[in-house]
């Protein structure tokens, strides 16, 4: 994966939907769980494209 970040096989799907041509996609999960790294590489793998992706979160701040 970009960066040499390590994810799991539920991890790199998610990363891997998140580069592609959906519009929108929901990721949450409880602390710890990886979403910061599957983001990363989903925003490592659209840049490679010349795209980018906006996140947004309900709470205001990063989990």
């Amino acid at each position: 994966m970009p960066g040499g970040r390590q994810l799991d096989e539920t991890q790199t799907a998610a990363a891997q939907a998140l580069a592609g041509n959906a519009h929108l996609m929901v990721i949450e999960g409880p602390a710890g769980a990886g979403k910061t790294s599957t983001l990363a590489v989903a925003r490592d793998l659209l840049a490679a494209r010349d795209r980018r992706m906006v996140v947004v979160t309900p709470t205001l701040k990063a989990a």
